[in-house]
Formats: structure tokens, C-alpha cells, sequence
């Protein structure tokens, strides 16, 4: 069997040859460094923000049959209480307990039919941008392409899911989330991915973030959009006589200083930066007149904050108004223009 042997003696021109090769391997050394430190706008130089998936997630399904026939709620500063429980809408009541909800059917209808196609999706944004208040005649359409628009299903990779599934633990539901998430990195894989969950949408999106998603799962992530979404959790004044009672296992999950919720709360740490001017990727938008998620239970510490007066909604304890609003819309459109992709901490 042969061997490989060694040079007995080592010659100036070998020492020569050896420094040259010693010197190139350092160079080559020194620009990986480089290459490493250099922030991109496709980490790990397969993911491009230009090309966008966005997933849309709702919240929690209401049985108004189990609520009291009068709120029992702790006042919000500037907005008046309301004196009975209102009729809810169907995208928050969902049915029957045990109601069979389309995932794709029930995102829509609580989302609205901007959100049916890429293409309508991308006009709505544009005029949106057109529209906004520091808008003028010079204002861009959005700089991406939507390649698709996806629903978040509470069951998972299954394309339906029961209306008692929405009040499943949060774990359980982001467990979910990282299922279909994997399923639509196959699917997409040079895109760039924005989240947007209403109410409870956004705190499994959140947690997620937290706690379950991968470094390659966050790598994909543009932004984290949550619209009126309890990410500081509820006080027991509030969860008390509103929640607890009546919204099943995710509601003690939602309890403020809850291991999810303190989970939550480490979702901006994730990340270096945000894309573009946003100081994280994690952007938390609420109507500072809703009463279902007051304003200061909406945002935790390092996420980028709009609170702003999206209007009322009494069908929904105004907790339905920032999915309609013009206003809210303008808002999440800048938002998901913002070029770039944040870095991972």
C-alpha cells in the first residue's frame, strides 16, 4: 500500500512556494470575513425582498351566545364604553363552535377583497401610497412583486380548520404557522415573506418568531405586521370579565407576564435591524379606539409602533375598524415598502 511521504528537507524555494500559499489562504481568509460582515439585501444570497409572499392571519372566533348581554370592561382613555355587547360581525363570530372555516375563505372575509390576488393586492397598495397623507405626485408604487398571498390555517397544512381550533393554546397555533411556513419556503424559495395578522393572528405570528421559527425560517422574514394584536397580554382587569370566560385555552396563553407572552416580548431580539428605515422588522399597528386590544396592550418594547385614530366600528367594539380603514391600509403599505431585509441577531 503506498504512502505519502513528506519532504525530508525544506529548501529556500520550498519555504518560497509555502509563504506565497500561506499568504493567499489569509487573503482569501480575510475576504470571507468581509463578505460575512457585509450587510445584503439577500442573506444567505438566496432570498430576494423584491420578490414577496404575504400571509395573512386572523384571529380568535367569537361565540356571542357566551357573552353577558352588558360589557363589563376597564375604561380606555378617550373612548367611551359601550353599554351592551354588539352584534358581531361573521369574520369574528365564525359560526357554530364546531363551524368548518375554509382557511383561505375566512382570511378573506376578515381581511377584505383587496387581499383575493396579487394583482388586486398590488393595485390596493399602490393607491393606497397614492392616497396617503405625505403622499404627492412624485410617490412610487410599492418596489416588489407579489408572488402569492397565503392564508394561515389553525390546523396546520389542512386547507380548513373548526372554529373552536382559534382558542387552541398559542403554541399549538404557531406550531401550525411553521408547518404551512416550511411548506411555502418550498414552494417560494427565493422570496422574501411579509406576515400580517390581525388580533390574535398577530401574536401567534409573534410567538412564533419568538420560540419556534428557525434561523432560515427568520432569514425570509421582510416583516411581522400585527393589527390590533394583544402582544404586551391582558391585564386580569380586563381578562377577568372579558376574556378568560369566554375565549377558551388561549386566553389564560394571553394573561400578561404568561410564559407566551413573555416569549413574545423577545420576538424584536431576533433581529439586528429592520428592512429599510425600520428600526425592526417587528411592526405593530392599532387603532387607539378599540376596546377588544386597548392601544397600550398592542405594542411590547423594540417593535416599530403606529397608534393612530382609525375610526370607530361598533359591530366590533372598534376592534374590526383598522381592517377597513384607508388610513390603516396607507400604513401597512409603506410598511411592506421598505426596501431591504433585516439581519438576524
Amino acid at each position: 500500500m503506498p504512502h505519502t511521504r513528506l519532504p525530508a528537507v525544506l529548501t529556500p524555494a520550498r519555504i518560497s512556494r509555502l509563504d506565497k500559499l500561506a499568504c493567499i489562504a489569509i487573503l482569501a481568509l480575510v475576504l470571507l470575513g468581509i463578505a460575512a460582515d457585509t450587510p445584503s439585501d439577500s442573506p444567505g444570497g438566496d432570498l430576494d425582498w423584491r420578490e414577496r409572499v404575504i400571509v395573512l392571519l386572523p384571529g380568535v372566533c367569537v361565540q356571542p351566545a357566551g357573552l353577558p348581554p352588558t360589557p363589563d370592561l376597564p375604561p380606555v382613555p378617550l373612548v367611551p364604553s359601550p353599554d351592551q355587547w354588539p352584534a358581531w360581525p361573521d369574520w369574528m363570530t365564525c359560526g357554530s363552535a364546531q363551524a368548518r372555516l375554509n382557511a383561505r375563505g375566512r382570511a378573506l372575509n376578515t381581511f377584505g377583497s383587496d387581499y383575493r390576488s396579487p394583482a388586486q393586492l398590488t393595485a390596493a397598495l399602490n393607491q393606497a401610497l397614492q392616497n396617503a397623507p405625505a403622499a404627492d405626485q412624485s410617490s412610487q408604487p410599492i418596489p416588489f412583486t407579489i408572488r402569492a398571498v397565503e392564508a394561515f390555517s389553525y390546523a396546520g397544512n389542512l386547507p380548513a380548520y373548526e372554529s373552536s381550533q382559534t382558542s387552541q393554546p398559542l403554541p399549538v397555533s404557531a406550531r401550525a404557522l411553521d408547518a404551512q411556513f416550511r411548506r411555502w419556503q418550498r414552494a417560494y424559495p427565493d422570496a422574501a415573506f411579509d406576515l400580517i395578522g390581525h388580533s390574535l393572528g398577530g401574536a401567534i405570528a409573534a410567538y412564533w418568531a419568538a420560540s419556534i421559527a428557525s434561523p432560515a425560517e427568520l432569514r425570509a422574514i421582510h416583516t411581522i405586521i400585527t393589527l390590533d394584536s394583544p402582544l404586551d397580554g391582558y391585564p386580569r382587569n380586563y381578562a377577568d370579565t372579558f376574556f378568560l370566560p369566554f375565549f377558551g385555552p388561549v386566553a389564560s396563553d394571553l394573561l400578561a407576564g404568561s410564559p407566551e407572552v413573555q416569549a413574545i416580548k423577545t420576538a424584536p431580539t431576533r433581529w439586528l435591524e429592520g428592512p429599510g428605515t425600520l428600526a425592526n422588522p417587528l411592526v405593530t399597528i392599532t387603532n387607539i379606539r378599540d376596546l377588544a386590544v386597548p392601544f397600550f396592550l398592542a405594542t411590547i418594547p423594540g417593535a416599530v409602533l403606529f397608534a393612530d385614530d382609525y375610526g370607530p366600528d361598533a359591530s366590533s367594539l372598534n376592534h374590526g375598524a383598522i381592517l377597513t380603514s384607508p388610513a390603516a391600509l396607507a400604513q401597512i403599505a409603506e410598511t411592506l415598502a421598505q426596501t431591504g431585509m433585516p439581519l438576524l441577531s
